[in-house]
């Protein structure tokens, strides 16, 4: 019996680290809808990016990156941007994978839950900006399903659809969205 003590220990480290970052990540969920950018103070902007992008799901990073000043108008990281490679190279991926997007059939999110429910929308987060340009009714949307966030494959889906409002909003500047 006491050769498998370590082996406990080791594994409620691990779920007490894996929770301590789930926890990090959901905060960093809440506080992309949070409508105040002025919520996040810069010291722990840069501590919760990198700990929060070891999780294997998906993190909002726009709206932390754009207040660090670390992006341009077009939403791609500035040159002299400190932040880390994964940071960097999750901001080229949902780049790559968004920008592409053209806007094909400009409905509201109300328009979308009607046509479609939730469930299709939240199953294909990656088309909303193809679908939509209501940032409004998707942040009531995000803000309407947070319960849902209990339940695995939703916890996993509504952080896509965090990340897709994330880069609606903050990838470009007023001036770049025109």
């Amino acid at each position: 019996m006491g050769t498998h003590q370590p082996h406990r220990r080791l594994h409620l480290a691990t779920h007490q680290q894996d929770q301590a970052r789930q926890i990090q990540a959901s905060t960093a969920l809440d506080k992309t809808l949070a409508s105040d950018i002025s919520l996040f103070h810069k010291p722990p902007l840069n501590n919760l990016i990198p700990t929060a992008f070891q999780l294997p799901w998906y993190v909002p990073c726009f709206k932390y990156l754009r207040k660090l000043g670390s992006l341009n108008d077009d939403g791609t990281l500035r040159a002299d941007a400190e932040v880390p490679d994964r940071i960097r190279k999750r901001v080229e991926s949902v780049n790559k994978n968004l920008a592409t997007k053209v806007l094909k059939n400009d409905r509201t999110v109300a328009e979308l839950l009607s046509a479609e429910g939730r469930d299709e929308i939240f199953k294909e987060p990656w088309n909303i900006p193809a679908q939509t340009s209501d940032i409004e009714g998707l942040h009531e949307l995000l803000l309407d399903s947070m319960n849902m966030r209990q339940y695995t494959w939703w916890t996993t889906q509504y952080a896509k659809v965090a990340v897709v409002y994330d880069w609606m909003l903050y990838a470009k500047t007023k001036e770049e969205q025109k």
